[in-house]
């Protein structure tokens, strides 16, 4: 059944209020979360857009796909098309990440957890955790490390560069890979139901 463009708009704005770390509900929130979202994506929503978006000011007006591929973009994903399709496939479990600076993996994750790492504004990989430090890609877009990858990681730390250790990409190991180099990481933990 195909998820109804309100939904997925609500879905992308309780993503949107978890990067923030709040939900805005003042003009004074909305001017602090366009800054924040220009900062990161180098593109500036008005606070009047992100009030129409929140309901704060009542329009009837439709976001343009403009606005919400710059929200999908600030919360990780390529697009608001890419935001729809994994919004599809993982439904109510992506509007519920857990949001935290950094990942000891030994300590914050188990067999079955997924973490959704996002750098350089639309690259994006999902990875499966299989335990002892050892991840498989399971969705990837716009980086080498397509679908299948294997590789070993034990700490991730927001906005700071990813080093993957084992990394093999169709069978050939290729030893080390840096993802975010230039700014950095940003990562979401999606747990397993244990």
């Amino acid at each position: 059944m195909e998820t109804d463009k309100n939904t997925l708009i609500q879905g992308l704005i309780k993503q949107v209020e978890e990067a923030l770390h709040r939900k805005p509900t003042t003009p004074k929130d909305f001017e602090l979360a366009s800054d924040t979202i220009s900062r990161q994506t180098n593109v500036r929503l008005s606070k009047t857009t992100l009030m129409r978006m929140w309901g704060y000011v009542k329009e009837d007006v439709e976001p343009r796909e403009f606005t919400l591929t710059s929200l999908a973009r600030f919360c990780g994903y390529a697009s608001w098309q890419n935001f729809t399709e994994q919004y599809s496939i993982h439904g109510d479990q992506q509007s519920n990440p857990i949001m935290q600076n950094k990942i000891d993996v030994l300590d914050d994750l188990m067999p079955g957890d997924q973490v959704r790492f996002t750098w350089q504004t639309c690259r994006v990989m999902m990875a499966l955790y299989h335990g002892a430090g050892n991840f498989e890609v399971t969705y990837s877009e716009r980086t080498r490390l397509r679908k299948g990858t294997t590789f070993s990681c034990f700490l991730a730390i927001t906005q700071e560069p990813l080093f993957l250790s084992k990394v093999n990409i169709d069978g050939s190991e290729v030893g080390a890979y840096v993802c975010g180099k230039v700014n950095g990481v940003q990562f979401e933990i999606f747990k397993k139901n244990h």
